[in-house]
């Protein structure tokens, strides 16, 4: 069972991913988990994925270029769920 993850902080997932079920899943090869980072995906010099708010107001976006980018890269296979 292949699993991909669409996430800025890939590093987040080393401990979690490690442990319990998951990591037993992992280690026996009955699973897989591949990151992908949407700043890879960017055009600009320092990858940056944050977009201004819509409307106004406080806090930040993402731009949804490299989202989409980064899901388009990975495998299609025949069995696919996308979760978002």
């Amino acid at each position: 069972m292949r699993f991909d993850l669409i996430t800025l902080f890939p590093e987040f997932f080393t401990s979690p991913l490690s442990s319990g079920l998951v990591g037993k899943a992992i280690a026996r090869q009955i699973a897989a988990v591949h990151f992908t980072n949407p700043r890879d995906f960017t055009t600009d010099k320092h990858h940056k994925v944050d977009d201004a708010p819509y409307g106004g107001g406080v806090g930040m976006l993402i731009k949804p270029e490299p989202i989409f980018a980064a899901i388009e890269s990975i495998p299609v296979l025949p069995r696919r769920e996308v979760i978002l």
